[in-house]
């Protein structure tokens, strides 16, 4: 805590990752990738090191559970150190005004592993080498702290989103010093010039850029020009390739205002910790962080397999059926029906299925063109729905007269103002209560309004704003008669504006299998084999079960499909 605040403070963000990294499966991995992936951990890594509930300085994470900051920033004012249960280090502050509790990854300090004092020498600045000893040696100003959780092997935030596992920064030994004149950097949480709630006394992380100047005492400590202001104390100090090369210790203004830093070599900091304590030497050294290449695209993978295993899980929703409701799904202004079984038929992958396929115009494709397609993560080629709405539209009360129903209908439309192309998902209850007639009736009359809601919304051109709705019925849990609700009618008696009318039940064998071909032929060469032990005695089941017991298959699949993507493009 020794900076004095001075102007000229520089800050920079690192380059987005959609600059240094293409797309899986894209042909071509850039080299960016690691060098982005360095600068993400010298931001990620860096965090506030907060002591009695003030931002206190700078710290950097150095092994998954230990971070480096310097022994005067968790100083009591007696000089010795303060208890772990009154220091905190704070990861992901980005945004200057971030500083609530519940804002922010915290973790606590469960102890000091180990430390060296405070040197007089770096206070005045000053530059003999009998300025940084006392009786026990050389002083470094450092306090290695051990946090309560492995911070570095979980999830972290960065500046463009999470990086999972957050990873630290690497440690060597002998790490060698730039020469003078050569760029270098420090991360840093400068000291609050405006208060700002709760009078929390530090700013967002930053960084301050300038050259290396001088040696000090014989390389006890460096003399760089990166601006920095209090609160710098026990930042990151980096070379141009993003190695670590010290902390930043203290700094004042010249008298021509030109800035006066140091910093400790990170080598000597290693030496001292290695004298006092080798075992935890050995276990800085041997924690390696994620490698750059694999941890720069853990994020990018794992949400390409994810994205893969639930375009699976929705291609499997009533496969047999899938012509029908994409035919239906096709046709401008429609409205379709499908009775389901809340947490059983799986309606969730159903109405995803609807949004992503079938809003794909099917001129001059095949419905096994299209659903390749998705299997392979390719979006509707510009043609889906750009919303679906649940919940903004309430169905007609079981005992409403027709007129009411038009009349509430019209009026939901009016007041909500939906945009064109959107899938309106209107879910109905009390099916106990329900006559299918009338149900019948009722969904008539929204295909009626609802075609004449989109001739109203186009104005009079030619071209008719694109709406679909999905009234879909819940069947109740118990003992329930479906068959006068399923269908509500047949494909050739379906009402005026009206599509398809469904029932989401089991899945019979022979679906799973039609899916599995179908997969199979999409991911091939690694297939996903679905055998009917993989089910047991069953011949049918509901589609939840199905996707339980299929899920770790799809997944492998799934991942061996983009390290496959990965390995084709490096």
């Amino acid at each position: 805590m020794n900076n004095q605040a001075r102007n000229g403070f520089e800050v920079s963000n690192p380059a987005s990752n959609e600059d240094a990294l293409q797309a899986l499966g894209s042909g071509r991995i850039l080299p960016a990738r690691q060098q982005w992936v360095l600068e993400m951990r010298r931001y990620a890594c860096a965090c506030s090191v907060v002591v009695g509930g003030q931002g206190n300085g700078s710290g950097i994470l150095v092994g998954p559970d230990l971070v480096l900051t310097n022994y005067h920033v968790v100083m009591t004012d007696k000089g010795d150190l303060h208890a772990a249960s009154n220091i905190k280090c704070r990861f992901g502050y980005f945004e200057t005004g971030e500083f609530a509790d519940g804002r922010h990854n915290w973790a606590d300090v469960n102890g000091i592993v180990t430390s060296s004092g405070v040197a007089p020498g770096d206070k005045e600045l000053k530059t003999a080498a009998s300025d940084f000893v006392d009786a026990a040696g050389e002083l470094y100003d450092y306090a290695l702290l051990r946090l309560a959780k492995p911070v570095g092997a979980s999830a972290g935030k960065a500046l463009t989103g999470n990086l999972d596992p957050l990873g630290w920064v690497l440690l060597v030994p002998d790490q060698e010093l730039p020469a003078l004149g050569q760029p270098v950097s420090v991360v840093q949480f400068p000291e609050r010039t405006v208060a700002l709630g709760r009078g929390y006394t530090q700013e967002a992380s930053s960084i301050g850029s300038g050259k290396l100047i001088a040696l000090i005492a014989n390389g006890i400590r460096v003399e760089h020009s990166a601006p920095t202001r209090k609160g710098a104390s026990g930042g990151g100090v980096f070379d141009s390739e993003i190695r670590l090369i010290g902390l930043h210790v203290a700094g004042k203004d010249r008298a021509d205002k030109t800035a006066e830093n140091r910093f400790i070599p990170i080598n000597r900091i290693l030496s001292d910790i290695r004298r006092k304590n080798e075992a935890v030497f050995k276990e800085m050294i041997a924690a390696n962080p994620p490698d750059p290449i694999a941890f720069g695209l853990s994020r990018k993978m794992k949400n390409a397999i994810e994205e893969r295993v639930a375009a699976a899980k929705v291609v499997l929703g009533r496969q047999l059926e899938h012509a029908r409701i994409l035919q239906a799904f096709a046709k401008e202004t429609v409205v379709n029906q499908v009775l389901y079984q809340y947490k059983l038929d799986g309606f969730e992958y159903f109405v995803r299925r609807i949004r992503e396929i079938s809003t794909a115009r099917l001129e001059n494709r095949t419905i096994t063109e299209v659903q390749f397609d998705f299997l392979q993560g390719k979006s509707g080629n510009g043609a889906a729905f750009i919303a679906w709405e649940n919940g903004s539209f309430t169905w007609p009360r079981f005992d409403a007269s027709e007129d009411e129903a038009r009349s509430d209908m019209r009026l939901m439309l009016e007041n909500y103002g939906y945009k064109p192309r959107t899938l309106l998902v209107i879910d109905v209850g009390d099916l106990e209560r329900r006559n299918p007639a009338t149900e019948r009736q009722f969904i008539k009359l929204f295909g009626e309004v609802l075609w004449e809601y989109a001739n109203r919304q186009a104005g009079g051109t030619t071209s008719r704003p694109m709406y679909q709705a999905l009234v879909a019925y819940r069947r109740p849990a118990g003992a329930f008669d479906i068959r006068p609700f399923s269908p509500l009618w047949k494909d050739t008696a379906a009402p005026q504006r009206c599509g398809v009318s469904v029932t989401l039940t089991k899945l019979q064998f022979n679906e799973v299998l039609a899916w599995a071909q179908a997969l199979n032929s999409a991911w091939s060469p690694e297939h996903v084999d679905v055998h009917e032990n993989d089910f047991g005695p069953l011949v049918e089941l509901h589609m939840s079960d199905a996707l339980e017991i299929l899920n770790k298959t799809i997944s492998t699949a799934a991942t061996k499909l983009v390290e496959r993507s990965v390995e084709t493009a490096g």
